[in-house]
């Protein structure tokens, strides 16, 4: 028998040289779209809550005023909460039911925090294929993920509290501490994660970005906690106005929207930072490179 190789040369061919890389991204939203104008009387009729006094006046204010958003598109439809009154009335225990999108959360206004809710929040689905040592012509590498990075900060457990339950996602947004809080930490979160890169020491505008828009509010404290320029969250924007919040997929609309400005329109630099924001409070923050940048800089 003649002599085998090591393990750890066998395990270092099946390894790849090249950083993991953002080969291919996907995004899809489902059919039904209503508009934000219209969504407090879409609302009020499929949940039979029309008399319910100020209810449709708060929720329409919101819809209009504060989500940012102009439309957003929903999986369940008029005609499936007719025919399931277990998406409305989380009394009927038809969890199986519910699992769909943001029909885990849509129900009739039974608390303080759902009208927000309501208000907020859509479907969408978005996917990325990561990889490494791309494979040219057939492959094109679009971001390179350099570094991952999360801070959890003290004290804020309260602040997003959402999780499943017997009657569907439930929980709390303390929007009026969110805000703050992701405009006070994220220039830590920078430093962080940029510092060892020796990338952290020039400006912030030098940077494209990729930012969960939770909400325009948290979007405008973050561009004024770091002095961003206007239009340097002009994807955050753009998805937020386009699709309301899709929960977690919105990162990858955004991540998308940025890829088509930087090829498209010449928008963007060779380094930027990937924010994604979730219960704790907690900032994610992800290092990316645009190989495709340095070489036409």
């Amino acid at each position: 028998m003649g002599s085998t190789p090591a393990v750890d040369e066998l395990r270092r061919a099946q390894r790849a040289e090249g950083p993991a890389t953002v080969l291919a991204i996907g995004t899809a939203n489902p059919a039904n779209c209503v508009a934000q104008e219209d969504y407090a009387d879409f609302y009020c009729r499929v949940t039979n809550t029309g008399h319910v006094d100020g209810l449709k006046h708060k929720l329409n204010a919101l819809c209009v005023s504060a989500s940012g958003s102009q439309k957003r598109f929903f999986y369940h439809t008029e005609e499936m909460i007719s025919a399931h009154p277990e998406f409305v009335d989380r009394a009927k225990q038809s969890l199986d039911a519910r699992l769909e999108l943001t029909v885990l959360s849509f129900r009739e206004p039974d608390r303080a925090h759902t009208v927000t809710c309501q208000a907020l929040f859509g479907d969408g689905a978005g996917a990325v294929i990561v990889g490494a040592d791309a494979v040219r012509p057939v492959e094109h590498p679009m971001f390179e993920i350099v570094s991952v990075g999360q801070t959890l900060i003290p004290g804020t457990e309260h602040v997003i509290t959402m999780q499943l339950t017997e009657h569907g996602l439930d929980g709390d947004i303390a929007a009026k501490e969110l805000v703050p809080l992701a405009a006070d930490n994220v220039e830590q979160c920078l430093h962080d994660a940029l510092g060892p890169l020796c990338l952290d020491g020039g400006e912030w505008n030098d940077l494209f970005w990729v930012v969960h828009p939770g909400s325009p509010l948290i979007l405008d404290h973050i561009e004024r906690a770091l002095g961003l320029k206007q239009g340097k969250l002009a994807a955050s924007r753009k998805v937020l106005r386009e699709y309301g919040n899709m929960l977690g997929s919105t990162l990858i609309f955004v991540l998308d929207e940025q890829r088509r400005r930087m090829e498209e329109e010449g928008d963007g630099a060779e380094w930027g930072v990937m924010m994604g924001f979730g219960p704790g409070f907690t900032i994610e923050t992800m290092v990316l490179h645009a190989p495709e940048r340095r070489n036409k800089n």
